[in-house]
Protein backbone atom coordinates (compact mmCIF):
# COMPACT_ATOMS: atom_id res chain seq x y z
CA UNK A 1 0.00 0.00 0.00
CA UNK A 2 1.55 3.31 -1.06
CA UNK A 3 0.74 5.81 2.15
CA UNK A 4 1.46 8.94 0.38
CA UNK A 5 -0.96 7.77 -2.18
CA UNK A 6 -3.77 6.97 -0.50
CA UNK A 7 -3.80 9.72 2.02
CA UNK A 8 -4.05 12.43 -1.17
CA UNK A 9 -6.84 10.18 -2.70
CA UNK A 10 -7.85 9.65 1.34
CA UNK A 11 -7.89 13.18 1.88
CA UNK A 12 -9.49 13.91 -1.69
CA UNK A 13 -12.46 11.60 -1.02
CA UNK A 14 -13.30 12.39 2.46
CA UNK A 15 -13.43 16.18 1.08
CA UNK A 16 -15.45 15.39 -1.72
CA UNK A 17 -13.15 16.78 -4.16
CA UNK A 18 -13.02 13.60 -6.58
CA UNK A 19 -14.53 14.02 -10.05
CA UNK A 20 -17.77 11.25 -10.09
CA UNK A 21 -15.99 9.00 -12.15
CA UNK A 22 -12.81 8.89 -9.82
CA UNK A 23 -14.62 8.29 -7.09
CA UNK A 24 -16.13 5.54 -8.49
CA UNK A 25 -13.01 4.20 -8.91
CA UNK A 26 -11.86 5.01 -5.56
CA UNK A 27 -14.99 3.23 -3.82
CA UNK A 28 -14.69 0.03 -6.00
CA UNK A 29 -10.56 0.00 -4.98
CA UNK A 30 -11.85 0.65 -1.34
CA UNK A 31 -14.14 -2.57 -2.23
CA UNK A 32 -11.64 -4.52 -3.17
CA UNK A 33 -9.09 -3.24 -0.43
CA UNK A 34 -9.97 -4.03 3.51
CA UNK A 35 -6.74 -1.88 4.29
CA UNK A 36 -7.52 0.90 2.07
CA UNK A 37 -10.74 1.18 3.74
CA UNK A 38 -9.71 0.71 6.90
CA UNK A 39 -7.25 3.71 6.04
CA UNK A 40 -10.08 5.65 4.71
CA UNK A 41 -11.61 5.03 7.87
CA UNK A 42 -8.84 6.18 10.26
CA UNK A 43 -8.03 9.41 8.10
CA UNK A 44 -11.58 10.12 8.10
CA UNK A 45 -11.77 10.17 12.09
CA UNK A 46 -8.21 12.20 12.25
CA UNK A 47 -9.90 14.81 10.21
CA UNK A 48 -13.24 15.07 12.52
CA UNK A 49 -10.93 15.41 15.18
CA UNK A 50 -8.88 17.93 13.85
CA UNK A 51 -12.08 19.88 12.65
CA UNK A 52 -13.51 19.70 16.32
CA UNK A 53 -10.16 20.74 17.93
CA UNK A 54 -9.89 23.95 15.49
CA UNK A 55 -14.22 24.27 16.23
CA UNK A 56 -12.98 24.33 20.13
CA UNK A 57 -10.00 26.81 19.54
CA UNK A 58 -12.15 29.12 17.57
CA UNK A 59 -14.70 29.14 19.82
CA UNK A 60 -12.51 29.91 22.56
CA UNK A 61 -10.68 32.60 20.93
CA UNK A 62 -13.97 34.58 20.21
CA UNK A 63 -15.33 33.85 24.10
CA UNK A 64 -11.99 35.46 24.94
CA UNK A 65 -12.52 38.26 22.71
CA UNK A 66 -15.59 38.82 23.83
CA UNK A 67 -14.42 38.89 27.43
CA UNK A 68 -11.47 41.27 26.61
CA UNK A 69 -14.55 43.36 24.74
CA UNK A 70 -17.02 43.53 27.88
CA UNK A 71 -13.76 44.67 30.04
CA UNK A 72 -13.02 47.76 28.24
CA UNK A 73 -16.28 48.90 28.20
Amino acid sequence: MDKERNEILADRFINNEMKPEERILFCQEMEQNKDLREFVALRKLIVEGELIAAEQKARHAMEQSSTVHHKTR
